[in-house]
């Protein structure tokens, strides 16, 4: 099972970090642990000899976008049909749109989307972050 976590929302690039405490320096970003519940169910599939191509080295296999930095906000806007909407979401349909997007990572994505968003005027940068980071979208 892939999983792709996409947020567009204000400081969504905290989603995947500890809290920041003032005046400490924030902690690195984390990798997405396996809740405790799932341990479990791993650990008893690896005992009846089943695998789970959800899980890399330990960890879910996830890609996360952000709709921007840590620092910054995600921006509105309005789309083709005139319903508002964020400016990340739009531009990610956009790229998406594409026949070809399915065939990219989403690290390719991520890029695609911050290219138009500079276009357009946003200054919003969706970060990329997960153990799906480097592998195509539809795999």
């Amino acid at each position: 099972m892939q999983v792709y976590w996409i947020a567009d929302c204000c400081h969504s690039g905290d989603l995947t970090r500890d809290i920041a405490v003032p005046g400490k320096r924030p902690n690195k970003p984390r990798l997405f642990p396996i809740p405790v519940d799932m341990q479990w169910r791993i650990r008893t599939a690896k005992y009846k000899q089943i695998k789970s191509r959800s899980i890399i080295n330990g960890m879910l296999d996830v890609g996360f976008i952000s709709g921007c930095r840590s620092d910054q906000t995600s921006a509105d806007t309005i789309d083709g049909s005139g319903r508002p909407c964020g400016a990340f979401t739009n531009h990610f349909l956009q790229v998406m749109n594409d026949p070809n997007a399915k065939q990219l990572t989403i690290r390719q994505i991520t890029t695609n989307i911050n290219q138009l968003l500079r276009q357009d005027g946003y200054p919003q940068e969706p970060q990329v972050e997960g153990t799906r980071v480097d592998k195509i979208w539809m795999t």
